[in-house]
Formats: structure tokens, sequence, C-alpha cells
């Protein structure tokens, strides 16, 4: 914006007043930094991010005591995540009315690279589900990108109990990744699972590649007779 003010400077002259739109841009060497849940859960599509402190998932009653806005697994399309080596921990139990795809991402799109993210539960989890067909993974329900040096755990003997009111044989339960398209390489999967549909230590469903990766120090436990467990 250019100016004319006859009493600038007491003389006859132009000045330059400057604005400006500050907003974050991130790059996978300049990630923005994730401090707290409210953080994590606000994440926008195309950005890299860091996660700079454990982060615990509310349940979703602790959610509703407290205010807080209910945890549901991110469906927002990052560029990516590096998970610094902190811990992202759930407990006690979440409700996922009408989802499909659960887990700490709903589903990893093609190119978004999830990296060094440790997941564990603290205490016997639960994942209410009332849909028909589902994927659920602790880490995504579906990898269609690249996961690499992530891993899941179960602390204390603690489990993922995944309870479903319809039993298909098309809905997959697994420790990391339901469903995997992309790319999964150098992660680890120590999660103690159960449920009442096809189960997995590690990945349900694979067309994509697995590479240096393993389910190792945990158990399953399948409920029905009309399941696959593996």
């Amino acid at each position: 914006t250019y100016t004319y003010s006859p009493v600038a400077l007491n003389s006859n002259r132009f000045y330059t007043e400057f604005t400006f739109d500050v907003h974050d841009q991130s790059t996978q060497d300049s990630p923005i930094p994730v401090y707290d849940y409210e953080d994590f859960i606000g994440m926008e599509e195309g950005q890299w991010y860091i996660l700079m402190n454990d982060i615990s998932l509310p349940s979703s009653e602790d959610a509703s005591m407290s205010g807080e806005e209910q945890f549901a697994p991110i469906t927002t399309q990052i560029a990516g995540l590096d998970g610094n080596n902190k811990t992202i921990s759930f407990a006690d139990t979440y409700v996922f009315d009408g989802l499909t795809n659960v887990g700490l991402f709903a589903e990893v799109a093609s190119g978004t690279i999830l990296q060094n993210i440790y997941v564990q539960i603290t205490a016997d989890v639960n994942f209410r589900m009332n849909v028909q067909t589902f994927n659920v993974g602790l880490l995504a329900g579906t990898n269609n990108g690249i996961i690499t040096n992530c891993e899941v755990e179960s602390v204390n003997g603690s489990a993922l109990s995944v309870v479903s009111t319809v039993t298909t044989s098309s809905s997959y339960v697994a420790g990391l990744v339901a469903r995997n398209s992309g790319y999964i390489t150098n992660s680890r999967s120590r999660l103690n699972v159960y449920s009442n549909v096809n189960l997995s230590g590690f990945v349900g469903v694979n067309t994509g590649h697995i590479a240096s990766s393993y389910f190792r120090g945990a158990s399953l436990r399948n409920n029905t007779n009309t399941a696959t467990e593996y």
C-alpha cells in the first residue's frame, strides 16, 4: 500500500505500509511440531509434522466428561508424520459408530509417510464397532502409503479387544494395519489382540510390500469359529 502524506517526516514523501499473511508451511526437513492432543487431531492436509511430546488419546467416556473432542481415527491426508520416538497411548473404551477403517489413522493415503511412530495400549482397550464390514489396525485401518520404523505394543499384559455386533468373513483386525497396499518396512507388533473376526498379529490382508518386520511376543485370541487367525 502506497500512501501520500504531507506531514510524513515534515516533507512531501511517499511511505509504504506492509501487511503480512502468516501461515505454517512445512517440509519433510522442517516439519510442524505437534505438542499435544489438540495439535494432533488438528493436523492439516498436505503438511509435514513431528511429534514433540507423548500423547494420550482420551477414551470416549473421558472425552465426554472433560469436554474434549472425542478421538476419531485421523482422516486428514497429511504429507507425513515423524513420531520422533515419542509415545501415543490408547486406554479404555472407544466407540466408533459407523466407521469402517479404524486405528490411529483411518486410511494412510498414497504418498503419505509415517515414520518412527510408537503406539501402545497401557490398559485393556476396547474398540466397539457397529458396521457390517470393517478394517481395524492399531496404527491404521488401511495403508496405501509408506510406514517405516513403527511399532505397536501391549504394556503390562493389556490387550486390544475389537467387539463387533456383526461378524462377516470380510472384516479384518490386525496389530499394525488391517489392509496394506502400500509399503511397510522395519516395523513391529507386540500387541495382544482379541476379536471375533479375521485376526492377524501384524497385517490382515497384504497386496503391497512388507520387509524387515515382525509380530512377536504377544498373543491372538479369536472367539468365533467362522473367522481366521494367523
